[in-house]
């Protein structure tokens, strides 16, 4: 493993391949049979050092090498899960997406999830929860999109009780979104408006009517002010959310995430467009993620930002159209991983280790021009156009290689893999 790990950055210091901002990092993620795609990624949650646990269409995965790898931790039907929370030093609590199945509707972990037990007393039958947040004081509110309502529960997630008093449960009602500004003050949005509370969920009252602007998350700044992503683009309230302005950090893109750094900067996660870097007061500073920063899916449907070394880790979460479907993409990441060794790819290789036949996954045809395929001595064994996800590796010798896609202006980013 170690000749291996060496040859690998040779090569890439000797070809000089220029590295991406992004890379995947789906190995291990299941493609289910039903659709024979990798399932959409919704969420990442950091738990120390290098293990992460990622929620998905397909179920729950763990990873010990920050993405390089997976283990699935909970096999769903058709539904999945749409996100992963922390809720004390051990409890660990994932959103079920239940739609024609009886999956869990609220999953738990105590072991920092390994296994996973079903903890979703109170809650209807295939309840579908969107969002989740905590309190100061430990209680912890779900908003559901169906049914549409909110619920609370005051013992870390073991059982739920309705918190709807004052919120519609017809028609286009479904909440996505909701925060808590404090033990008693909560934000939830739907397709139709924003909701406040202050007297901790029993009864609510609409603030601000949308129209037909689904709102996807609202999150609080640390300075106070409090963000909405909108599918049209973003509002910010500084009155505790009482009265709301459109913002003009986003244009009028779909938002599905707000995220902060400890700089108290600002990320907007525009659906099929980018990941925008503002300072705390709104004035843009980067494009930090798109196509050309090698997340060729921008679909972001979650971004998490890891800020506990010296150099930040981003990792996002992302769906694709039919035909591709979603992705885990990771940033900044500086481990000794053969992924990072062979250049930050940001495509998949599948089935790796193959015998046969290599299939690429991630990348439109139309992006690159040439496919090359090199040993670990750097002598290149194959050469061809790219006119197709499937590349025929029959006649290479088994062992390790680099294949090498090229774009028109001769940028090009690398991947391991092995012929059996």
């Amino acid at each position: 493993m170690k000749k291996l790990l060496l040859a690998a950055a040779i090569f890439c210091s000797t070809f000089g391949a220029n590295a991406q901002s992004w890379d995947t990092v789906i190995n291990g993620i299941t493609r289910p049979s039903i659709t024979g795609l990798l399932p959409s990624c919704t969420e990442v949650l950091h738990l120390s050092g290098n293990t992460i646990i990622g929620s998905t269409l397909n179920g729950v995965y763990k990873s010990t090498n920050y993405g390089d790898s997976w283990s699935n931790k909970i096999t769903s039907g058709f539904g999945g899960y749409n996100g992963v929370r922390k809720i004390s030093s051990r409890r660990l609590l994932a959103l079920g997406l239940p739609v024609f199945t009886t999956d869990n509707s609220i999953a738990k972990s105590d072991d920092n999830g390994d296994t996973w037990s079903n903890s979703s007393t109170g809650l209807p039958a295939q309840t579908i929860v969107e969002d989740m947040v905590q309190t100061p004081d430990g209680k912890i509110y779900l908003a559901c999109r169906r049914p549409a309502a909110v619920y609370v529960s005051s013992d870390n997630g073991d059982t739920w009780t309705s918190k709807s008093t004052g919120l519609p449960s017809t028609g286009f009602a479904a909440f996505y979104a909701i925060e808590a500004l404090d033990n008693d003050t909560l934000i939830a949005g739907n397709y139709e408006g924003i909701y406040r509370s202050n007297d901790a969920g029993n009864n609510w009252t609409k603030v601000k009517a949308t129209g037909t602007s689904t709102i996807f998350v609202i999150k609080k700044h640390p300075n106070g002010t409090i963000y909405s992503g909108h599918s049209n683009g973003v509002y910010s309230s500084t009155d505790n959310g009482i009265t709301w302005n459109s913002a003009a950090i986003s244009g009028s893109q779909s938002v599905y995430d707000i995220d902060f750094d400890k700089d108290k900067n600002i990320y907007i996660c525009r659906f099929v467009k980018d990941i925008l870097k503002f300072s705390s007061s709104e004035s843009f500073l980067d494009t930090i993620a798109a196509p050309s920063k090698g997340m060729t899916y921008p679909r972001v449907t979650a971004l998490s930002i890891d800020e506990t070394g010296s150099t930040p880790i981003f990792m996002a979460s992302t769906m694709d159209a039919a035909g591709t479907s979603g992705y885990f993409y990771r940033s900044g990441y500086t481990g000794t991983s053969i992924n990072e060794l062979s250049n930050k790819p940001s495509f998949l290789l599948y089935p790796n280790p193959s015998s046969n036949t290599l299939h690429i996954a991630g990348i439109a045809p139309q992006a690159i021009g040439q496919i090359s395929i090199f040993n670990l001595q750097g002598q290149q064994v194959l050469s061809q156009s790219f006119n197709s996800h499937s590349i025929n590796i029959q006649s290479l010798a088994s062992g390790p290689y680099l294949l090498q896609l090229q774009d028109a202006n001769g940028q090009h980013s690398t991947q391991l893999f092995e012929k059996q």
